[in-house]
């Protein structure tokens, strides 16, 4: 198999994942938008308590996806194809990993099956703090895509 050929299938196999990945990011959005609206109109504590567990579930998977998968095949492609721009990661990374910091925090304050009234106290707050978080992070991992896999594609093309 030539180098090209090689090339474009490791360029279709990222975009593939990444696509899947980005799938799995809207469902974490639409999961945040229902989670976010539950807990302005205060529900029945189970119902809030089963989309909590819901939604950490999700968060805690995209994540790992992002920091053990995409991550990783973002960087073996970039090389692959002597990609100038691998510097972009010590700018991104940072930021990144504060973004997991903060949802690895809310996800072992909120992932518990038996919440109880107290525990929601400061819910809205914690919920927004990571939202916030998590746009930031979005517009990062954009940025990677972009940088280390969208601007190959005229390569392989």
């Amino acid at each position: 198999m030539n180098s090209n050929k090689k090339a474009e299938d490791q360029w279709d196999s990222v975009q593939n994942r990444i696509s899947g990945w980005l799938d799995e990011r809207q469902e974490l959005i639409h999961t945040f938008c229902i989670l976010s609206d539950l807990g302005k109109k205060s529900p029945g504590q189970k119902i809030l308590s089963n989309t909590v567990q819901n939604f950490c579930v999700i968060l805690m998977d995209y994540i790992s996806a992002g920091h053990f998968e995409i991550y990783e095949k973002l960087i073996a492609e970039a090389k692959t194809f002597n990609d100038n721009n691998l510097s972009i990661i010590d700018h991104v990374y940072p930021n990144i990993d504060n973004s997991t910091e903060l949802a690895l925090i809310f996800n072992d304050k909120y992932e518990l099956q038996n919440h109880n009234n107290a525990l929601f106290q400061n819910f809205t707050e914690d919920l927004q703090k990571l939202g916030q978080s998590l746009e930031l992070r979005f517009e990062l991992e954009d940025l990677l895509i972009e940088k280390l896999h969208l601007n190959h594609k005229t390569k392989v093309a």
